[in-house]
């Protein structure tokens, strides 16, 4: 029996080619790719053949073929699967594949490369750990806010992929409900325009920022020993309702919800009631 193996690619230098991946891309026969255009093209670049290649897309749309990697496999073929750039795991649908594998117990190896989560969490220059990969964010407002809400009241090092087409929306809402966090932005990771900003979120201008080519936010909220859990929110919440407590205290707890200055917040209540 056939196995799957797993080859991450270049993010965008193609010298990160390893010697282990080069040598699977030279002498394995089947491979599907995100896309085998873009496949076919880095083959070319680093001097492989592949003429005498099978050479088979699958992506979210192609997920019908994992019979026909099943019948490669049965029949003793290894499978190598890739990726346009990185990890075919990490934000492309192998996942799929790596579910079926794990089911026929198939065997799956990994052949490791760049990699734009740990490249972008080692720039960032927070700390590693813990840190969180969260995948793209949402489309929809509400959903970002959901996500933001829910991984930076984690505390530590959280790390997302944006589209070059939301990025700037993305920023101002994260300057908007969450401006004490510290932020690195990475863009053209490995490549020749690779750019990295450094920023707290309050001051975030749209102008400092070339919207062209591959994003990833990384939002660093420190582990606070003032951290909470849901049940001590609660808890803080009943208080309130029960004792009809003051704006004092209800400036301290939305400071625990926002991670904003509870100081800032007892003003804005103060200038609220006034109004």
């Amino acid at each position: 029996m056939g196995k799957i193996i797993l080859v991450s690619l270049p993010i965008g230098n193609l010298k990160d080619l390893s010697l282990r991946a080069t040598e699977i891309l030279s002498g394995e026969t089947y491979f599907f790719a995100e896309d085998t255009r873009v496949f076919k093209s880095l083959l070319n670049e680093v001097g492989i053949q592949y003429g005498e290649k099978h050479i088979d897309s699958f992506h979210d749309h192609t997920e019908g073929k994992i019979s026909k990697i099943s019948s490669l496999i049965e029949s003793g073929k290894n499978v190598v699967m890739v990726s346009d750039a990185g990890s075919p795991v990490i934000s492309d649908p192998a996942y799929p594949i790596l579910k079926w594998a794990k089911a026929k117990n198939v065997e799956v190896d990994s052949i490791p490369g760049a990699t734009s989560v740990v490249v972008a969490l080692e720039l960032s220059l927070f700390p590693a750990i813990p840190f969180t990969f969260w995948g793209f964010f949402p489309r929809s407002d509400k959903d970002k806010k959901e996500l933001l809400n829910k991984s930076i009241m984690l505390g530590g090092t959280h790390i997302y992929f944006e589209s070059p087409h939301r990025i700037l929306e993305t920023l101002v809402l994260i300057k908007d409900i969450f401006p004490n966090v510290e932020v690195a932005l990475m863009r053209e990771l490995t490549k020749k325009f690779q750019s990295v900003y450094r920023f707290v979120a309050k001051d975030f201008k749209e102008e400092d920022i070339m919207v062209k080519g591959e994003f990833v936010i990384v939002l660093y909220s420190p582990l606070s020993s003032d951290s909470f859990s849901n049940s001590e929110l609660k808890e803080m919440v009943q208080e309130y309702l029960d004792k009809k407590s003051s704006p004092k205290q209800l400036a301290k707890l939305f400071s625990k919800i926002t991670g904003e200055n509870t100081s800032d917040i007892y003003s804005k209540l103060n200038r609220s009631n006034k109004e």
